[in-house]
């Protein structure tokens, strides 16, 4: 076979690489639109964009791509309490990180977290999941640092994972580290800080804390209304913690 013109050759080159470059467009462009729809609370639309994103990153071999996109399509489907889905697909996401990325590469903190979350949240495997919790904090410690917002995530469900267990001293003592942090570096009505309240408020309706659940509770609940002003599971539950409270109290 004759050897191709060098003029030609460069033409080839740099075809592949513009529709390299337009299929990772493409692909982020799908997960960028999955993740809004995750932030939403519209799991399904969300892993139906996620699943695109998952085709276009395996086809260019894409793997950081095709791992971010399968872990969040498992948190979806752990929001969707489809367990054994969500952690099979972010099982194959830690198989593929082992198999292909540095030990100290970021993909490798957020699949700990992400199956921890799967674990804990949805298939109420605690002990795993405080575990995952704790190699994910690992990373993200040397990655980000100790106060980082990164952490902050992992300090927030560590306390979710101790009270779901009764250990409220610890749940305490990881949901103000992660207070702490989002009060620094994030704005006041972040929807962060409002679930790290809810949790909060929770220990101290576990106390009989009243005064302080309810404040907690109702700065939660104004956080999540101007976030979400459609009805929400998140804003509901808010009002339903609120009203338990009111009830507590002997107020109605």
């Amino acid at each position: 076979m004759k050897n191709l013109p060098a003029a030609t050759l460069a033409v080839v080159v740099i075809s592949v690489s513009l529709s390299y470059a337009q299929e990772k467009n493409e692909a982020e462009t799908h997960y960028e639109t999955g993740d809004s729809l995750y932030q939403e609370n519209k799991y399904q639309p969300a892993i139906a964009s996620l699943d695109k994103a998952i085709a276009l990153f395996e086809a260019s071999k894409n793997i950081p791509g095709l791992i971010k996109s399968q872990n969040l399509k498992g948190e979806c489907l752990a929001n969707l309490s489809q367990c054994d889905q969500a952690i099979a697909i972010i099982t194959k996401s830690l198989e593929l990180t082992r198999a292909n990325l540095a030990a100290d590469h970021p993909e490798f903190a957020s699949t700990y977290y992400y199956l921890s979350r799967a674990h804990g949240g949805c298939a109420r495997r605690t002990e795993e999941a405080i575990t995952l919790m704790h190699q994910s904090m690992s990373l993200k410690r040397k990655l980000y640092g100790p106060a980082s917002l990164e952490i902050a995530y992992d300090y927030n469900f560590m306390g979710y994972y101790f009270r779901n267990i009764e250990q409220l001293d610890s749940a305490s003592y990881y949901l103000n580290k992660a207070l702490v942090i989002r009060r620094d570096k994030l704005p006041a009505d972040d929807i962060e800080i409002s679930h790290t309240l809810y949790l909060l408020a929770r220990i101290h309706e576990s106390h009989s804390e009243l005064e302080e659940a309810l404040d907690m509770h109702l700065r939660a609940y104004r956080i999540r209304q101007k976030r979400f002003p459609e009805p929400n599971a998140t804003v509901s539950n808010s009002l339903e913690a609120i009203g338990g409270v009111y009830k507590k109290i002997g107020n109605y």
